[in-house]
């Protein structure tokens, strides 16, 4: 029985590639290369598509905090910063740039950047955190302001 069911399906595929596939085997195989070169493009598009989304998603992320202030040796005030790079690779053309800008009536606003020059050029490795520092900054003038005024009572 099993015999006689692989000999029929035999003569049925060979019946098939006679009457099917021989006249016109050169249309199949055009066809198929069409269908192949459109999945190819597909796929193309497909891998361009990922390849940018990845571009975004495994970059380096800079995250800027607030560090402390202390004194140096000179006795001057120095504000220090906080930069961590928190992506998935190293921060390549890493620069900074710390400006001392003293306001006084609260009119102050943000410098444009072209008009800065930036000079420190580094690489931020991943999960890296770096410490900056400002320049120095007198005393003089904001213990004056943190002073407390005496009052005197008169009798």
């Amino acid at each position: 029985m099993l015999s006689q069911f692989i000999e029929t399906v035999t003569s049925m595929l060979s019946q098939f590639v006679e009457t099917v596939i021989k006249p016109y085997h050169e249309i199949i195989t055009a066809v198929a290369t069409a269908v192949l070169a459109v999945y190819t493009i597909i796929l193309a598009r497909i891998a361009r598509r990922q390849n940018r989304d990845a571009r975004i998603v495994q970059r380096a992320y800079v995250r800027v905090g607030p560090g402390d202030i202390r004194t140096n040796s000179g006795g001057e005030y120095v504000g220090h910063v906080l930069i961590e790079n928190v992506g998935q690779l190293p921060a390549t053309k890493f620069t900074w740039r710390f400006e001392t800008i003293h306001v006084a009536d609260g009119d102050w606003q943000t410098p444009l950047l072209k008009k800065l020059k930036f000079r420190y050029g580094n690489v931020l490795p991943i999960r890296m955190q770096i410490v900056r520092g400002s320049k120095g900054i007198s005393r003089q003038p904001i213990d004056a302001c943190l002073a407390k005024p005496k009052f005197s009572r008169s009798a």
